[in-house]
């Protein structure tokens, strides 16, 4: 029997989120994103006391890694890290090499900002060696995100069950490649939430468009947040899942300790990143309200916005 995984802490989440941002700026990718002003607090919990100070020392993984963007750690110790390009690295405890490659989902696209994104351990990953995975996936009418499940191995070094999707973003998108989102945060029910971008459909117009792709549309998974049971199935019996809506572009997420209360970071046009507090049925906003400006000028060219 494995030892189970403990849960992961705020703050690992936090950097997971850093470790995935640093790892697209080292290969040039334009990750803008982000969502509109507002948010919504659950009320769980309190802010006012500091968290408990601590120490701690960085150490850089040695391991040659292309175009890394999520991280997980096994029990013991090893690493699980995605590869943009389609590639699951299992890397040493130690971060010295990659041990193995895994196969990623089918129908993966990794142009433009797409490609292997997160990777997440299920929530009961001891007893069910699970690994969840979000994606830049293919199909009719474009590309889109979309959530894969896999099974290892009792050694954890291959697939016992190839990754096979279980959720997928509707509609696709045919005409961008960038704002996958693609963010998995787990809740103490063992649902999870998925952040999902809004494949850059909206301009920072101030304007929502109103058809089959309108992120202010309640009929589509087009910059939402999901929450998912285990099996991809929308948590709450609805047909979508739909959790909170109005996001641009969300690639940090992590569920605050002690609550299910959801904490989501935004990439925003130029001087518009966020950080959400994104509540059961909120409107962050996106594109109506945020505080960034075009990127398509040099002008502040939008009522309110500044850089």
């Amino acid at each position: 029997m494995h030892t189970p995984v403990p849960a992961p802490s705020f703050r690992r989440s936090l950097l997971h989120a850093g470790f995935a941002l640093l790892a697209a700026t080292s290969v040039g990718i334009a990750a803008c994103g982000g969502g509109g002003g507002g948010g919504g607090s659950s009320g769980e919990g309190s802010l006012d006391n500091d968290p408990p100070s601590s120490t701690g020392t960085a150490t850089v993984l040695g391991a040659v890694l292309n175009a890394p963007w999520g991280l997980a750690f096994l029990p013991d110790g090893r690493m699980l890290v995605t590869e943009k390009g389609g590639a699951l690295a299992l890397v040493s405890a130690d971060g010295s090499t990659v041990t193995q490659r895994l196969a990623a989902p089918p129908g993966l696209n990794s142009d433009g900002q797409g490609g292997l994104l997160d990777v997440s351990l299920d929530s009961d990953f001891a007893s069910t060696r699970w690994v969840y995975l979000t994606f830049s996936e293919n199909g009719a009418g474009g590309t889109g995100t979309a959530l894969a499940r896999g099974q290892l191995n009792t050694s954890f070094d291959n697939w016992q069950q190839a990754p096979q999707t279980i959720w997928q973003q509707t509609p696709k998108v045919g005409s961008s490649s960038v704002h996958y989102g693609a963010r998995i945060a787990w809740r103490s029910d063992a649902t999870m939430y998925v952040a999902v971008g809004e494949r850059g459909v909206e301009a920072n117009s101030g304007v929502a468009r109103g058809d089959s792709l309108g992120v202010q549309v309640q009929t589509n998974t087009i910059g939402k947040v999901v929450r998912l049971n285990r099996n991809g199935a929308p948590a709450d019996g609805s047909a979508l899942g739909i959790w909170s809506g109005g996001h641009r572009n969300p690639q940090g997420a992590a569920v605050r300790p002690g609550s299910n209360e959801l904490w989501v970071v935004e990439h925003g046009p130029r001087g518009g990143d966020e950080l959400n507090i994104a509540a059961s049925g909120a409107n962050h906003g996106w594109p109506l309200r945020s505080y960034g400006c075009d990127y398509a000028t040099n002008d502040i060219d939008r009522p309110g916005c500044y850089i």
